[in-house]
């Protein structure tokens, strides 16, 4: 009965698991950015092509703090965001992660952005915290037609559809900004601002970045390329610090499995077949655990035994010779003395560290020495031995 049982149990999770990987995955269109992404508005295509623009080998990944990561760091490499927004992963750490960023373009590196919105210094670098909305909502159309401002590249539209391009960047004069691209309106779109030894680039529609338009046609993913193209062709790190949540998202696994809709429902089962087949095999292979009966104590039976057993032989003297080496097995146990010779030095040094006086002491060594003769005991030698012996150690702090 229990083999056809785990036969079953699992036959439908079989059964359950293709039903699931034959159901169509409903399309998520949640803009995430992130790299391993393959839902429309993830970054996996475009993460992947990075490559080609910077050469291979040239590209590296993190989701670390840029103050961790850029604060201290001597190494010059371009630096990526693509997000819906730069904004502190938790309050006040806005200044401290965009000004690492700031100071790491100030060495003379570059900094490439996407983002719907920033908040914090590199606003105001980027000349984007005005009193009024720093990028301005475009006018609902078909496609909007995006172009770049640089002769040497040709006049060529490239076309994008409105719900992509959803902001403008609203020029702040006062800032040595660079227009790279706009739109058919003349509206800014993508824009260079050097800073110290460096330049950070920035684009205010970061849905352009992703998947949905770097497969759609052959023009967006030029337009793409020639965007990033700004940044010169070395060591390349692309940032889901922004994009991803901070460095706290993990890349495990079990991530991985959880993220997937049949993966997850294997990974469940899996586990409740286990906690299933667990219940069952340990009422079935418990043993019956038996009555411990504690020991009983026979010191008092054993004594009154051979009490009884001397008493009936009339062995007085053996019994007697007992009881002294007992006595001085516990004189040496307890006051750490020798007992071969029990002459005076012994007696005051006894009395010293047991308290009891020297002269009951010396009686009962004196009647020691006197059972150790040759003479026949009867039972009041033995009782008088017993009730010295008991005296002393009444009064000895034993």
């Amino acid at each position: 009965m229990g083999k056809r049982y785990y036969i079953i149990l699992g036959f439908l999770a079989l059964l359950f698991i293709l039903i699931n990987a034959g159901t169509p995955n409903s399309v998520n269109w949640k803009p995430t950015f992130k790299k391993k992404d393959k839902n429309p508005y993830g970054a996996e295509v475009t993460y992947e092509f990075l490559e080609d623009i910077f050469g291979e080998g040239n590209v590296d990944f993190n989701r670390r703090s840029p103050y961790d990561y850029l604060n201290n760091n001597d190494n010059h490499f371009n630096v990526i965001y693509v997000a819906n927004y730069i904004e502190p992963m938790s309050p006040g750490q806005n200044v401290i992660e965009q000004n690492a960023i700031l100071r790491f373009a100030e060495k003379g590196n570059n900094i490439f952005i996407a983002a719907n919105d920033i908040i914090g210094p590199l606003a105001d670098t980027l000349g984007l915290s005005d009193n009024n909305m720093h990028m301005y909502p475009m006018a609902a159309s078909d496609s909007v037609t995006l172009s770049f401002t640089n002769p040497a590249l040709g006049k060529k539209d490239y076309s994008f559809k409105h719900d992509n391009i959803l902001n403008y960047i609203l020029p702040d004069t006062s800032k040595s900004m660079i227009i790279l691209s706009e739109s058919s309106d003349y509206q800014p779109h993508f824009v260079k601002v050097p800073y110290g030894k460096g330049n950070i680039f920035y684009h205010c529609n970061p849905l352009i970045f992703t998947n949905n338009n770097m497969l759609h046609n052959r023009n967006q993913h030029e337009y793409i390329s020639t965007c990033l193209s700004y940044l010169p062709k070395t060591k390349t790190l692309w940032s889901e610090f922004y994009s991803a949540g901070g460095s706290q998202e993990s890349e495990s696994d079990l991530r991985f499995i959880l993220s997937n809709p049949q993966l997850r429902w294997a990974y469940y089962i899996l586990l409740a077949f286990i906690g299933v087949f667990l219940i069952f095999q340990s009422k079935r292979r418990q043993r019956a655990i038996p009555i411990y009966t504690p020991p009983k104590n026979s010191t008092l039976e054993f004594v009154e035994t051979t009490g009884r057993l001397y008493f009936q032989q009339k062995n007085h003297s053996n019994l007697a010779h007992k009881k002294i080496l007992f006595f001085l097995e516990k004189i040496r146990t307890k006051y750490y003395m020798s007992t071969s010779a029990l002459d005076d030095a012994f007696v005051e040094t006894l009395s010293s560290k047991s308290g009891v006086p020297q002269e009951e002491i010396r009686t009962l060594i004196l009647y020691f020495q006197k059972i150790r003769g040759n003479f026949q005991l009867n039972e009041f030698h033995l009782l008088e031995l017993n009730k010295k012996i008991e005296s002393f150690y009444t009064k000895a702090s034993l």
